[in-house]
């Protein structure tokens, strides 16, 4: 009985309780759909505002880390970019970054400047250098690495423009820094500190040494044996065309042996049909006088209208 009682008091308890929240959601019906409308608006933006941060600081981490460098773009372009970044504002440590870079491409184009003879792009570039990277100093400097690295940039563009006193301030605000005990960044400031004064030192180079004449070797050595001349008198020179080297030479003609001379007899020496030395002339056989030359001689044409007899007289 009391069990069944107490079940009974329970259930009209809860019933109760139902009909009170109904009762309190039809009373403040408006207010209730307002506040979820509200919850669910700021729950969608969280998750929108989350995606588009995450989006744009992954195109801001690409743009860091692949924007080019080199010679294919323009600094001026580089340095804009770095610089478009670092005024977003995404992080601390990507506006670091991205001023350090555009320190870093000023610097490069000073140099590129400077190599080229144009001081005034160079004074340019390197005031913009140091503008870029005291605004790193200035406002993170909670970035340690990067601060140190700028720090390092400042002190080289005031060795470059001959301020070793500003130079030496920069090596040691990072001497003095708590932050760089016992890592390179202090080790490395002291190391330029300590050669600051020999690296300023002028060096003079002694001028090259003068390029040696060639040595030209004449074509006769004077001192020694003279080379054999010829000397030729024109007067004793062979009229053109009657040079034994150039003329061709006639064979030469054995002539009829006289009369009762036998077929086995030789000729006389030098008669033969051999050719003669290149300075011999040929000559005809001596001729008796009121006799005739059997045979003409290839220098003497016969007479017009004899007839040549023959070795044995006959007509």
């Amino acid at each position: 009985m009391k069990t069944a009682r107490r079940h009974e008091l329970r259930e009209n308890e809860l019933a109760q309780q139902i009909e009170a929240a109904a009762d309190f959601m039809r009373r403040n019906a408006t207010y209730l759909v307002i506040g979820t409308g509200v919850v669910v608006v700021a729950i969608v933006a969280w998750i929108m505002l989350s995606g588009r941060g995450a989006a744009e600081r992954d195109d801001i981490w690409q743009t860091l880390g692949s924007a080019p460098r080199g010679v294919a773009q323009q600094p001026e372009e580089r340095i804009r970019r770095y610089v478009e970044v670092a005024d977003r504002n995404v992080s601390p440590l990507a506006s670091a970054m991205a001023l350090k870079r555009a320190g870093d491409s000023a610097v490069e184009a000073m140099v590129t400047a400077r190599d080229a003879g144009n001081a005034t792009a160079a004074d340019k570039h390197a005031d913009e250098a140091r503008r870029l990277y005291q605004r790193v100093v200035d406002q993170f400097d909670g970035e340690f690495i990067l601060s140190c690295a700028v720090r390092f940039g400042l002190a080289y563009l005031a060795e470059e423009r001959g301020d070793l006193g500003d130079a030496e301030k920069w090596y040691r605000s990072i001497l003095s820094d708590p932050r760089t005990e016992h890592t390179p960044h202090r080790i490395e400031a002291q190391y330029r500190l300590d050669n600051m004064s020999k690296w300023t030192t002028r060096i003079a180079f002694a001028p090259p040494a003068p390029t040696p004449q060639p040595r030209v070797t004449p074509l006769m050595q004077t001192g020694g044996p003279q080379p054999t001349v010829i000397r030729i008198d024109p007067s004793q020179a062979p009229p053109p065309g009657e040079s034994n080297l150039l003329r061709p030479r006639a064979p030469a003609t054995q002539p009829a042996s006289p009369e009762g001379d036998q077929p086995g007899e030789t000729a006389a020496p030098g008669a033969s049909g051999s050719a003669a030395p290149d300075s011999a002339m040929v000559a005809p056989p001596p001729k008796s006088e009121g006799a005739e030359s059997p045979t003409p001689q290839p220098d003497q044409p016969a007479d017009e209208g004899s007839e040549p007899e023959s070795p044995d007289g006959a007509p």
